[in-house]
C-alpha cells in the first residue's frame, strides 16, 4: 500500500511535465464571460507531446491591464494579460480617457429614425488625442448638439418631415408640427385600399393639414378626419370599385362609408333574384330576397332583406326535376309563374336549365356566369317538403302555414274519423 502511494505522488515528474497557455482566436468569436481564446495544456508522455482543451481560468493571469483594443476588426474595451490573454470588460467606460470630444454619425437607414433629438444618428464620444483608435462609445445625443441650429420641414431617407440641422452634421428629427407655418388649410386624400373604403369606423381617406402655398410641398401633417369634414354633406348610394354602399359625400373629396338606412327612399319593394351561378344553389331558395328603391330598382338603393318580404302572396306547389336528374322534388312557386306550372317534361327550356348552366359554367374558359337565357323572370322558387306537393290547391297567403303548407291542402275528418275533401 505504502509503494502504490508513492508512485502516485512521484508519477507526474517522472513520466510527464505540463504547461498551460492561452491562444487567442483568429475570427472574433466571443466565449462565455467574454473571453477571445481558449486554453489548453500541453505535456509530454513517453517522450511525445500532447495538447488538450482545459478550463480557461487554469490560463488567466493574476495581473489584468484594461485598455482600448481592436479585436479582429472589432474595437472595444478589454482586459488583457502578458500572456495573451483577452476578455471583455464588463463596462466601456473602464476604457474612458481623461480627455475626450465629441463626434455625430448620422444613420444611414431609416430604421433609427424617431422623433426627437438624435433621432437621425448617434452621439460617439471619442478619445481626444488617439482619436477612434483610443476609445469610442455612444453617449447622450445632446452632447453632439450645435450651438447654432435651423429647423426646416425637408426630405431625409425618403421621408418628408421637420428637421433640425447643424454643424458637424448633426440632424435630428422633431416633430411635425415644429414646422407648422401660420397659414394652413386641411385637405382630404382618399383610400385607394378598397378595403379600408368600406370601413364604417373612419372615413374613406385620410385629413392632413398643409401649408396654404404649395399644398404639402413645405407642410404635410395627418389630423383627426372631422377637421376635412364639409359643413354640408348628402348620403348616396354610390359603386365604387367592385362594391357598392351608401355614403356620406361632401365637398370635392369627402367620402365616408355609412349604414344603409342613411339611404333608404321613402318608396321601396321587395324583389326575388334568382341565383345566376349554378354553385350558388343550395337547399332551399334559389335566389335571394333583395329591397330596392321603387324608382330604379336597385341602381340607388339596393340591400339583402329576409326570404318571406319576397314571398308571394299566392303560391302553389309541383314537383320538378330542376336539375334534369330525374330526381324530382317539391317546389314553391309564384301562382303567377305559368311556365312553372306546366308540365315537368317543359322545364328544360322554361324553367331554369340548370344542366345546361353548369356543363356551360364548367367547360367556360374563364369561369363567368354563364346565361342560356333570363327564364321565369326571377319568379320566387324554393325546394320545400314533398308534403307541400300532395294533393296542391293554390292558396292565399294568410292561409300558408310557416313551414310553407296550405292548410287548405290538409284533409279534414268528421266525428267518425272518416276523411272528407274540402
Amino acid at each position: 500500500m505504502k509503494t502504490l502511494i508513492l508512485m502516485t505522488i512521484f508519477l507526474p515528474t517522472l513520466a510527464f511535465s505540463q504547461k498551460y497557455h492561452f491562444e487567442r482566436f483568429s475570427e472574433a468569436r466571443l466565449t462565455a464571460g467574454g473571453i477571445y481564446g481558449a486554453c489548453f495544456e500541453t505535456f509530454t508522455s513517453n517522450g511525445k507531446e500532447y495538447r488538450e482543451s482545459v478550463s480557461k481560468e487554469k490560463c488567466k493571469p493574476s495581473k489584468l491591464k484594461t485598455q482600448w483594443v481592436d479585436v479582429n476588426g472589432y474595437p472595444g474595451c478589454f482586459k488583457v494579460g502578458e500572456n495573451g490573454w483577452i476578455e471583455r470588460a464588463p463596462e466601456v467606460s473602464e476604457c474612458r480617457p481623461s480627455k475626450v470630444k465629441y463626434k455625430f454619425e448620422k444613420v444611414r437607414f431609416a430604421q433609427a429614425m424617431n422623433d426627437g433629438p438624435g433621432g437621425m444618428g448617434t452621439c460617439y464620444e471619442i478619445d481626444a488625442e488617439k482619436g477612434e483608435a483610443g476609445y469610442k462609445a455612444s453617449t447622450d445625443a445632446s452632447k453632439c448638439r450645435p450651438g447654432k441650429v435651423t429647423k426646416k420641414w425637408a426630405k431625409h431617407l425618403g421621408y418628408n418631415g421637420c428637421f433640425e440641422e447643424g454643424e458637424g452634421g448633426w440632424i435630428s428629427m422633431l416633430p411635425k408640427s415644429e414646422c407648422k407655418p401660420d397659414a394652413t388649410t386641411f385637405v382630404f386624400s382618399p383610400f385607394q385600399d378598397i378595403r379600408l373604403i368600406f370601413d364604417k369606423d373612419r372615413p374613406a381617406g385620410e385629413c392632413f393639414e398643409v401649408d396654404v402655398e404649395t399644398k404639402g410641398s413645405k407642410y404635410k401633417n395627418s389630423v383627426d378626419a372631422s377637421k376635412c369634414k364639409p359643413g354640408k354633406v348628402t348620403y348616396q348610394w354610390k359603386k365604387i370599385r367592385s362594391l357598392e354602399g351608401c355614403f356620406e359625400i361632401g365637398g370635392e373629396e369627402w367620402v365616408k362609408s355609412v349604414d344603409s338606412s342613411k339611404c333608404r327612399p321613402k318608396e321601396t319593394e321587395y324583389l326575388f333574384v334568382r341565383e345566376k351561378d349554378p354553385r350558388m344553389i343550395g337547399a332551399g331558395y334559389f335566389g335571394n330576397c333583395i329591397e330596392v328603391d321603387k324608382e330604379t330598382k336597385g341602381q340607388k338603393f339596393k340591400v339583402g332583406a329576409d326570404m318571406e318580404k319576397c314571398r308571394p302572396p299566392h303560391v302553389t306547389y309541383r314537383m320538378k326535376d330542376v336539375l334534369g336528374s330525374g330526381r324530382f322534388e317539391c317546389f314553391e312557386v309564384d301562382e303567377r309563374d305559368k311556365e312553372a306550372l306546366e308540365d315537368s317534361s317543359a322545364q328544360e327550356d322554361q324553367l331554369l336549365s340548370l344542366s345546361d348552366k353548369l356543363l356551360s359554367w364548367f367547360n367556360s374558359e374563364d369561369k363567368k356566369h354563364v346565361e342560356k337565357k333570363d327564364i321565369a323572370a326571377n319568379m320566387w322558387i324554393a325546394r320545400v317538403d314533398t308534403e307541400n306537393c300532395k294533393d296542391p290547391v293554390i292558396s292565399d297567403r294568410s292561409s300558408i302555414k310557416k313551414d310553407g303548407r296550405s292548410s287548405a291542402s290538409e284533409d279534414s275528418s268528421d266525428s267518425n274519423g272518416n276523411a272528407t275533401n274540402q
